[in-house]
């Protein structure tokens, strides 16, 4: 449905959230986390095709707002996994809108992170959405978290691929930092993401490098590829 329902009328589009918002409505009752997780997925991908030029096609104002509504209400439920998804789609619903849309939400977003401790996948959730969402207010918050050494590497790589994503190149000291810590491959496949998103020349060797090491795994060294693949 979040790959269809933005060919299709207005009518359509939001017969298709209401039946989302439903199956989110129901979880654990009618609907299991799984099913409710992609069912948030899909409303970020249908709110996030916004119209062309000339106003036709994307998500109608009135389907965009009500699958927003139900991601938020989301985000703002005690439920991990279900917060996990919601923050994910809405960086998927507000990346492309107009700053009255997407400012309300990476404030919101960006908030949470602040206040949450602990839980790595629920804060990674949130890192990427607030890389996704270009919220350059978070940079500093994100910059933080990549140079804390004692922080979980994961949730240290992932901040360093969201500053990458919002194209934060004041980070660039702090991610070419991570890349030098050889201890961590997984850190430094991170940070060399990172660095290819924001075009850092300088990174080059050090990828290579990783590589050339034969303990590198097919995941490390895909990831890598990717990093040094074209823009």
């Amino acid at each position: 449905l979040g790959q269809i329902a933005p060919q299709a009328s207005e009518k359509t589009q939001m017969d298709c959230v209401k039946i989302l918002s439903q199956v989110v409505k129901g979880e654990g009752k009618r609907s299991d986390t799984q099913t409710v997780n992609f069912g948030l997925s899909a409303l970020g991908r249908i709110a996030g095709v916004t119209p062309a030029d000339d106003g036709t096609g994307g998500a109608p104002a009135s389907v965009r707002d009500k699958a927003i509504e139900t991601l938020l209400r989301a985000f703002d439920s005690n439920k991990t996994g279900t917060k996990n998804f919601a923050a994910l789609g809405l960086g998927l619903a507000a990346r492309d809108q107009d700053a009255q849309i997407r400012m309300p939400i990476q404030e919101r977003i960006r908030n949470t992170l602040a206040r949450t401790s602990g839980d790595v996948e629920k804060r990674g959730a949130m890192i990427i959405s607030l890389g996704m969402l270009k919220d350059r207010q978070a940079a500093p918050l994100l910059q933080k978290l990549l140079e804390d050494r004692g922080l979980q590497k994961e949730l240290r790589g992932t901040a360093a691929v969201a500053l990458g994503l919002m194209g934060e190149r004041k980070a660039l000291p702090a991610i070419r930092a991570a890349l030098a810590e050889k201890q961590d491959r997984k850190l430094r496949v991170d940070a060399g993401i990172a660095a290819g998103l924001l075009k850092d020349n300088t990174a080059v060797p050090s990828l290579i490098e990783i590589l050339q090491d034969p303990k590198s795994s097919h995941f490390i060294l895909g990831s890598v590829a990717l990093a040094l693949g074209p823009p």
